[in-house]
């Protein structure tokens, strides 16, 4: 664990992680600053009233601990994982720095919107004990893992036990990754069906493929056939005895459109709870939401509660949790920031919600009632 008094810290397009610094340069500490390290998150050192903190660059990651309760863990990702582990381990021995600087928390290591690409931080202080920390890490995976992948879990469960072993090295995970994959390989390239027996030079084999290969062909012309109908049926209509005539929707002028009056909206219920709603504010074809009572996630993600298809929102761009009758926004580490009556969230700060708060999603404006 790195220190605790851990603050965050946005502006309009950056968002930072500080910590304090070390009372005393180390050498590992130079040898962290001569150089950039791929997968490691940027950090800079400053000075605020006289005391010395370092500052990350997370900009558009979210922590671990976040993003395995928005989707849990995989047995791709956690492999992906383990194996990042292992690559920042042996460029960190190779450039002669400690590799207890690492810090394998699941709060401060940072995965993409995507999920594609994890990053690490390195804190200069060599108190703690790598392998016990990432023994911890890995029993904090297991509980997150997709325990339907029954082959997943089992190899999740190999790697751990060796991280309970005295003497073992990287190259031994790495190692059980490695055959896994293998073995999974194998696996899906194994023949799901086999071409039926015959003589040898009888050419059955050979009719047997072209014939596969028509009935697919038939199969894939008939779904096109019935797929153009269907375009058809919606973006056409016939006329007695006359050709099709494609059906062309004008766009009505700006001054002929009608006005639409919204009713009087009350702010509370009868009991002055919150009704838990978001109501679009602007000129754009964005939806209301309701929110749910528990959890749930605004952003562009399809896989999301509040699903919000805007360019400048991010894939997880803001949570919202509903407890003691009570509704609570936090932002995501969001590109493009969340706003509070124009006040910009800070990373993991979470803010209570009044009727009447305006909410801005990057430059999407809602009214929480």
């Amino acid at each position: 664990m790195v220190n605790p008094e851990v603050t965050y810290e946005r502006d309009i397009s950056r968002s930072y992680m500080k910590i304090p610094a070390v009372e005393k340069a180390c050498l590992d500490e130079r040898l962290i600053f001569s150089r950039a390290y791929k997968g490691i998150l940027p950090m800079e050192k400053c000075y605020v009233n006289g005391s010395g903190q370092y500052w990350y660059n997370i900009s558009g990651h979210q922590a671990l601990d976040a993003y395995c309760k928005m989707n849990g863990i995989t047995r791709e990702f956690f492999e992906m994982l383990i194996l990042c582990i292992c690559r920042q381990l042996e460029i960190l021995e190779w450039n002669l720095v400690d590799t207890r600087c690492l810090v394998v928390d699941p709060e401060y290591i940072f995965v993409n919107s995507s999920g594609e690409d994890i990053s690490f931080i390195l804190y200069p202080d060599t108190k703690g004990d790598f392998w016990d920390e990432l023994r911890q890490l890995m029993e904090y995976l297991l509980t997150k893992l997709n325990h339907s992948d029954k082959q997943g879990v089992h190899q999740a469960y190999q790697i751990y036990h060796k991280t309970l072993t005295d003497g073992y090295s990287i190259t031994e995970l790495k190692q059980t990754i490695l055959e896994s994959r293998v073995r999974k390989e194998r696996i899906e390239e194994s023949p799901v069906c086999e071409v039926p027996a015959c003589e040898e030079g009888s050419g059955c084999k050979e009719d047997f493929a072209e014939s596969r290969q028509e009935d697919v062909w038939q199969s894939l012309e008939k779904k096109l056939h019935n797929l153009v109908g269907r375009v058809k049926e919606i973006l056409f209509y016939k006329k007695e005895g006359k050709e099709e005539i494609p059906i062309v929707v004008y766009p009505e002028e700006e001054n002929e459109k009608e006005v639409t009056i919204h009713p009087t909206i009350c702010l509370t219920s009868a009991l002055g709870e919150p009704q838990g709603k978001l109501i679009y504010e602007g000129r754009l074809d964005c939806p209301d939401f309701e929110l749910a009572k528990g959890s749930c996630i605004l952003g562009k993600n399809p896989r999301v509660k509040l699903y919000l298809p805007r360019e400048t929102i991010s894939q997880f761009h803001a949570k919202f949790e509903y407890y003691d009758k009570k509704y609570y926004v936090e932002d995501m580490n969001s590109t493009n920031g969340t706003f509070i009556n124009e006040e910009m969230l800070r990373y993991k700060e979470v803010r209570e919600l009044v009727p009447g708060d305006i909410l801005c999603f990057a430059d999407v404006k809602y009214r929480f009632l």
